[in-house]
Order: structure tokens, then sequence, then C-alpha cells
């Protein structure tokens, strides 16, 4: 099974950057993430998320290997709304934070089921 350490290192050697770039990215040393590679240290958490943010991978990928389904068990209604909302750039969902989705989520599902007891 592939560690999050092995996930990032491949990353990086897939052309998404180098160490120090990404050092520099994330505000810390050069030899903090050769120690990563080299001794196998664990990454702290509090780096995962600028870690993804840097190689364009969300923070359940960089974690797991897999990617998770975006709006899993969601009503269809719901994801064909959202999916214009991206086609048509009005919510730019890919700069969102978790809290943010998660409310615009809600409040579209609220919506839906308005409109749904004023058709009846």
């Amino acid at each position: 099974m592939e560690t999050v350490n092995q996930r990032l290192f491949k990353l990086l050697g897939g052309k998404r950057g180098s160490q120090k770039e990404l050092a520099d990215y994330i505000g810390i040393s050069d030899s903090t993430i050769n120690k990563w590679k080299t001794r196998g240290s664990d990454i702290p958490s509090e780096y995962i998320p600028k870690i993804a943010e840097f190689l364009g991978v969300s923070k359940s990928y960089l974690l797991t290997g897999k990617e998770e389904a975006p709006f899993e068990g969601a009503n269809p209604e719901l994801i064909k709304f959202f999916k214009k909302l991206q086609e048509n750039n009005i919510v730019d969902f890919e700069n969102l934070t978790d809290e943010e989705g998660e409310r615009l989520y809600n409040t579209f599902k609220v919506a839906l089921e308005v409109q749904k007891t004023m058709k009846k």
C-alpha cells in the first residue's frame, strides 16, 4: 500500500514541482521535505491542505490515493444544478472552502425542497 510520503514524491516526480518549490510554497525548509523523503518522517497534518493545493490534487487523494465522489448520495437534481453553475462559471467550486461548499449545498438543498412544496 502506498504511503502519503510515497504519493507526495511520486506526484512531485511527475513534474508537478520541485521539493524546493513545495518548501517555499508551504513555508518550510527544503531539508524538512528531504527528511520526509529520506527518513520517511510523517508529514504533519497541518501541511496536508497546502501540499494538496500545490500538487493540484484533493486532500483525500493525497491521504488515501483515492478521490472521494463529489456529492456522494446527493440529490441528482442538485448535482445537475451545481454542474450548470460550474459550466457557466457562476461559482468557482475549486476555490471554495469545505465550509463554504457545505453551506452552499445546504442552501440549495433547502431551496429545492421549498420549490417542490410550492409545486404541490
